[in-house]
């Protein structure tokens, strides 16, 4: 049987995961009315960034760790919301 690890092997992917809490965490500070608005933007960017992280993790090395899955949907949904801001916006 295939041992399960906790944190992932590559650097790829514990950067993928470390770059998705800061998104997770700079998220609600965005929210938050009269605070920078560069957190929003933040956010979304290192969402993105750990989405390709991730998928190169699962891709190219293999990883196979609900973390690294977690990083990448959390990026996906970062760039699902810049998708629709960008083309739903009137």
């Amino acid at each position: 049987m295939e041992e399960r690890r906790i944190i992932p092997e590559s650097w790829v992917a514990r950067w993928a995961i470390g770059l998705a809490i800061a998104a997770l965490a700079l998220f609600p500070l965005a929210v938050v009315e009269g605070f920078q608005p560069y957190a929003g933007l933040s956010s979304v960017f290192l969402g993105i960034i750990a989405f390709v992280l991730g998928l190169i993790a699962v891709i190219r090395h293999k990883e196979r760790n609900a973390l690294v899955y977690f990083a990448t949907a959390i990026g996906a949904l970062a760039l699902a919301l810049l998708i629709g801001e960008t083309f739903f916006f009137e």
